[in-house]
């Protein structure tokens, strides 16, 4: 199996800039409960997030409609460690450290998110590859700080996740399961990859808020043909009747908790994004030790918790 090299270069490209991890698919999935939220357990494949279920709701709440792990426990963090900023970043791009950008066709002291306003951009590069997301409207970040009960509950549950998402037919490492702490999530959106991108060279993007999904990124100079731009916008659908207040539940950016087991050395709670989350697994991956399994006997598997949480070494 192939991961998409847009969605990974992404990834790799902004992934440093402290949002969390950079999502190549933004868009909610199909259904009611589609869009990612805090204390969603999942994996992440080709750019996009696929929940499970939904640690912080119960297991009769409608999020969790397909199932939750046997044993399963709510999530009961501290509320005081979880902050909301609906204006977290303004209607901007947000680049790699090594891209610049210039703002055109906007006057003075009109606010980028009024529908129909047009918002132009001149990106360049001092190094020959990059990404860019582009905000059409303020985005709007909402993340629980650093804390026990987050770090404490994956390892308790973590095997019982794995042995779910097995038993639901999902072939996935157990390194490859997440739980959800924060998102940035906006209501329309541009994001590009770029790569042999010349310096005398600049990347321009045109697009009217309230109407990002038609945005496209372009080659000042046309004549350039050596140069790759990979490049998605959206949301491609729209709410009818509500053509100029579109839903913040585009998740460009996604921050979680995963647990690293290793053969030898100690385990470890990590709480950071790495563009290798997004990528799939070769399809033949060896069977964990029983030992791992949730279905183990309860001493076994507590002995286990027991071993994790003493040996666990926190990264700052």
């Amino acid at each position: 199996m192939e991961c998409s090299s847009s969605a990974v270069t992404y990834a790799e490209q902004l992934a440093s800039r402290g949002y969390g991890l950079p999502l190549w698919h933004p868009e909610p999935q199909a259904g009611a409960f589609g869009h990612a939220e805090i204390g969603d357990v999942g994996f992440l494949s080709e750019g996009r997030f696929f929940r499970l279920f939904n640690a912080l709701h119960s297991a009769s709440h409608p999020i969790n409609a397909y199932g939750v792990p046997a044993g399963f426990m709510k999530l009961e963090p501290n509320k005081e460690l979880l902050k909301d900023d609906p204006r977290a970043v303004d209607p901007r791009p947000i680049c790699t450290t090594s891209t610049v950008y210039r703002r055109a066709g906007v006057g003075a002291g009109v606010s980028l998110n009024l529908a129909g306003v047009e918002a132009s951009y001149s990106f360049s590069s001092s190094v020959d590859r990059g990404a860019i997301a582009v905000l059409g409207d303020y985005g709007h970040q909402r993340w629980y700080l650093s804390n026990r009960q987050f770090r404490d509950y994956i390892v308790a549950h973590h095997a019982s996740w794995y042995a779910f998402a097995d038993d639901n037919g999902y072939l996935l490492s157990p390194d490859a399961i997440i739980l959800v702490s924060g998102w940035l999530k906006t209501s329309e959106w541009a994001i590009a990859t770029f790569a042999n991108f010349d310096r005398s060279q600049q990347i321009d993007l045109h697009a009217s808020v309230g109407s990002y999904a038609s945005a496209v990124f372009r080659a000042a100079n046309h004549s350039v043909t050596h140069m790759s731009v990979e490049q998605r916008s959206g949301p491609q659908t729209r709410l009818a009747g509500h053509e100029s207040a579109l839903p913040r539940d585009q998740c460009l950016f996604l921050r979680y908790y995963k647990l690293k087991t290793r053969t030898f050395g100690r385990p470890k709670v990590l709480l950071r994004a790495d563009a290798k989350d997004i990528q799939p697994l070769p399809e033949s991956i060896a069977s964990p030790q029983r030992s791992y399994r949730a279905s183990d006997s309860a001493s076994s598997t507590k002995t286990q918790h027991s071993r994790l949480r003493s040996r666990l070494r926190w990264p700052i």
